[in-house]
Protein backbone atom coordinates (compact mmCIF):
# COMPACT_ATOMS: atom_id res chain seq x y z
CA UNK A 1 0.00 0.00 0.00
CA UNK A 2 1.36 3.02 -1.42
CA UNK A 3 0.21 6.35 0.82
CA UNK A 4 0.46 9.90 0.53
CA UNK A 5 -2.00 12.39 3.26
CA UNK A 6 -2.30 15.88 1.65
CA UNK A 7 -0.01 15.58 -1.80
CA UNK A 8 0.94 18.81 -3.72
CA UNK A 9 -1.04 19.77 -6.41
CA UNK A 10 0.57 18.53 -9.90
CA UNK A 11 1.43 15.21 -12.06
CA UNK A 12 2.66 12.25 -9.75
CA UNK A 13 4.36 9.14 -11.45
CA UNK A 14 4.41 5.43 -9.98
CA UNK A 15 6.77 3.23 -11.54
CA UNK A 16 5.67 -0.91 -10.60
CA UNK A 17 8.46 -2.94 -11.16
CA UNK A 18 7.09 -6.24 -12.18
CA UNK A 19 10.35 -8.33 -12.86
CA UNK A 20 10.80 -9.98 -10.00
CA UNK A 21 7.95 -12.36 -10.10
CA UNK A 22 5.10 -13.54 -11.67
CA UNK A 23 2.97 -12.60 -8.66
CA UNK A 24 -0.38 -10.80 -9.91
CA UNK A 25 -0.12 -7.38 -9.04
CA UNK A 26 -3.35 -4.34 -9.07
CA UNK A 27 -3.26 -0.88 -9.03
CA UNK A 28 -5.88 1.54 -7.80
CA UNK A 29 -6.25 4.86 -7.30
CA UNK A 30 -8.26 6.31 -4.20
CA UNK A 31 -8.68 9.89 -4.13
CA UNK A 32 -10.78 10.78 -0.53
CA UNK A 33 -12.41 13.98 -0.42
CA UNK A 34 -14.87 14.58 2.51
CA UNK A 35 -17.39 16.48 0.16
CA UNK A 36 -18.26 13.02 -1.54
CA UNK A 37 -19.60 11.23 1.17
CA UNK A 38 -19.00 10.00 4.76
CA UNK A 39 -19.56 7.33 7.21
CA UNK A 40 -21.21 7.63 10.73
CA UNK A 41 -20.34 4.97 13.04
CA UNK A 42 -22.92 4.56 16.36
CA UNK A 43 -19.88 3.11 18.62
CA UNK A 44 -18.62 5.17 21.91
CA UNK A 45 -15.18 5.61 22.16
CA UNK A 46 -13.99 3.90 25.19
CA UNK A 47 -10.92 1.40 26.75
CA UNK A 48 -11.09 -2.01 25.02
CA UNK A 49 -8.59 -4.64 26.59
CA UNK A 50 -5.84 -6.34 23.70
CA UNK A 51 -7.97 -9.33 22.23
CA UNK A 52 -11.42 -7.75 22.49
CA UNK A 53 -13.86 -8.50 19.75
CA UNK A 54 -17.14 -6.15 19.22
CA UNK A 55 -19.56 -5.05 16.17
CA UNK A 56 -21.18 -1.74 15.76
CA UNK A 57 -23.62 -0.37 13.51
CA UNK A 58 -22.43 2.12 10.68
CA UNK A 59 -23.94 4.17 8.12
CA UNK A 60 -22.54 5.27 4.65
CA UNK A 61 -23.47 8.03 2.31
CA UNK A 62 -22.83 9.26 -1.37
CA UNK A 63 -22.94 12.84 -0.94
CA UNK A 64 -22.45 12.90 -5.34
CA UNK A 65 -22.33 10.47 -7.57
CA UNK A 66 -18.78 9.45 -8.92
CA UNK A 67 -17.64 10.12 -11.84
CA UNK A 68 -17.34 8.64 -15.27
CA UNK A 69 -15.25 5.46 -15.16
CA UNK A 70 -14.53 5.67 -10.94
CA UNK A 71 -16.79 3.13 -8.32
CA UNK A 72 -17.11 4.47 -5.13
CA UNK A 73 -14.95 2.83 -2.12
CA UNK A 74 -15.47 2.85 1.45
CA UNK A 75 -12.01 3.71 3.30
CA UNK A 76 -11.92 2.53 6.82
CA UNK A 77 -9.06 4.36 8.52
CA UNK A 78 -8.37 2.31 11.89
CA UNK A 79 -6.65 4.22 14.79
CA UNK A 80 -5.47 3.45 18.04
CA UNK A 81 -3.95 5.23 21.65
CA UNK A 82 -2.23 4.15 24.52
CA UNK A 83 -1.97 6.95 27.52
CA UNK A 84 -1.42 9.93 27.08
CA UNK A 85 0.75 9.08 23.16
CA UNK A 86 -1.53 10.60 20.43
CA UNK A 87 -3.72 8.10 18.49
CA UNK A 88 -1.61 6.12 15.91
CA UNK A 89 -2.36 4.43 13.06
CA UNK A 90 -2.91 0.66 13.17
CA UNK A 91 -4.80 -0.29 9.40
CA UNK A 92 -6.87 0.21 6.03
CA UNK A 93 -9.81 -1.65 5.11
CA UNK A 94 -10.87 -0.66 1.41
CA UNK A 95 -14.98 -1.85 0.85
CA UNK A 96 -15.56 -1.57 -2.61
CA UNK A 97 -19.44 -2.30 -3.03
Amino acid sequence: LLRRERPAAGMWKVVADASSGAAARELRWLIGDPASGGMAVADALRRRESGAQWSTPATAWLARPAPDGWKPALVLRLQASRGDLAPYFIGTNVVIP
